[in-house]
């Protein structure tokens, strides 16, 4: 396995750990997943009121266990109260990752080297030395998968589309 290769399978691999997010930003605050621009003034001041409660933090469990939850814009991050897994997302689009986002989420992966990610860490760990290597390495590789149809480049770059099949 090369080393595009492996980014590629670690970047489909957090697009698959979306829908966690999702999950709970349904539960908690269905508000972020409308378009507010689309709203009529009233439903939008009754959309805000009706959410304005929700607590910004806190813990949201499922069947993988306990997760801290954190709102933020129109997004949440939420947190392995365990395995501190980090799986950071706004909507709209499941399938589309922020480069920043992803980022803490290898962080996490290379720090603690999961059984079913080991291969691919292991191919892309080299490249994993330094603030600075990292982000060349991202933004090359990221690039290269581009030109190969692997991602699609969205929003001037700050968003990617992922690829899976």
């Amino acid at each position: 396995m090369d080393a595009e290769t492996a980014l590629h399978a670690l970047m489909t691999e957090f697009v698959r750990r979306i829908p966690l997010v999702l999950e709970v930003i349904e539960a908690r605050h269905p508000d972020f997943l409308v378009v507010l621009a689309e709203l009529p003034k009233e439903e939008l001041t009754e959309l805000l009121e009706t959410y304005a409660h929700v607590p910004q933090q806190g813990i949201w469990t499922n069947i993988e266990g306990e997760w801290e939850h954190v709102f933020h814009g129109r997004g949440c991050r939420l947190t392995h109260r365990v395995t501190g897994e980090v799986i950071d997302w706004n909507p709209p689009d499941t399938n589309h990752l922020d480069l920043w986002k992803f980022r803490s989420w290898l962080d996490w992966a290379v720090r603690t080297e999961p059984s079913h990610l080991a291969a691919s860490i292991r191919v892309i760990r080299p490249y994993l030395q330094g603030d600075t290597q990292i982000s060349t390495f991202l933004q090359t590789t990221t690039d290269s998968l581009i030109t190969q149809g692997k991602l699609v480049g969205t929003n001037q770059g700050a968003t990617i589309k992922v690829i899976t099949s």
